[in-house]
């Protein structure tokens, strides 16, 4: 740089090379701005001074947007999780109670009241919960915008995904909110013992969704659960339903 800044020197001069031809104003300024053109080209720190602030400003922006909201996701998974955790416990320490009432009976299951509509269980009178059908596989979902949150059953295992289809049957706009009333979902298949309802991250976890639909809209829901990896066909189910009103049963067909 040293040299090329002596170069100029020599260049704009007058008189100190005398066969060196005299240069015109228009060409000096031309050698000058050529000579800044290559100081600023090799000087680094320059070149960072010429990052668009304004581009760094809306990336910085995105990027404290996103840590936001993954903090706020990540707060709700784990109050849910906290949620299922305890749900699970209370399932299993009164189950011993559950059996014992059945036996002591005679009726078994069926003393259970049977219902059609597990929204109206919940209080939830604009919408109407209709089971759809149900899927084997290893994972859940295959696809789509919950994949960084799929289930993956264990080894031996596969997952069962109960489906339905959540219809807002009235004139206004409602929320269906699910996850702050801590449902509970035991499932019998075939008359064998209940199993809980897996605790999952899914968008369209019914045990977990809380969010609005539209009036006359309905949006798609699963329960997840795990069973033995050697079923192809699932028989006759019975989802056991409990809220801190009772218990309600409901056979899916």
């Amino acid at each position: 740089m040293a040299l090329l800044l002596c170069g100029c020197m020599m260049v704009t001069a007058c008189g100190i090379t005398p066969d060196m031809p005299e240069l015109s104003e228009e060409d000096t300024e031309l050698v000058t701005e050529y000579a800044a053109g290559l100081m600023l080209k090799y000087d680094t720190k320059y070149s960072q001074k010429l990052l668009d602030d304004e581009a760094l400003a809306e990336e910085e922006a995105r990027e404290a947007e996103q840590r936001a909201k993954e903090l706020a996701y990540k707060q709700s998974a784990e109050e849910y999780l906290a949620k299922q955790e305890n749900a699970k416990k209370k399932t299993e320490a009164n189950k011993s109670e559950s059996d014992s009432s059945s036996d002591s009976s005679g009726s078994g299951a069926s003393a259970q009241a049977q219902i059609d509509n597990i929204g109206s269980f919940y209080g939830l009178d604009a919408f109407d919960v209709a089971y759809t059908g149900y899927e084997l596989c290893a994972s859940y979902p295959s696809s789509g915008e919950d994949m960084f949150m799929a289930m993956e059953a264990t080894e031996g295992n596969q997952l069962l995904v109960l489906k339905f289809n959540v219809a807002n049957t009235s004139s206004e706009d409602s929320n269906f909110d699910m996850f702050y009333r801590s449902p509970s979902f035991n499932l019998s298949i075939d008359g064998g013992a209940g199993i809980h309802q897996q605790a999952t991250l899914l968008l369209d976890d019914m045990a977990a969704y809380n969010g609005t639909i539209a009036a006359g809209s309905s949006e798609p829901m699963v329960l997840v659960y795990e069973v033995d990896g050697s079923i192809s066909q699932v028989g006759g189910m019975v989802l056991t339903v409990k809220s801190d009103q009772g218990k309600g049963q409901m056979t899916l067909q």
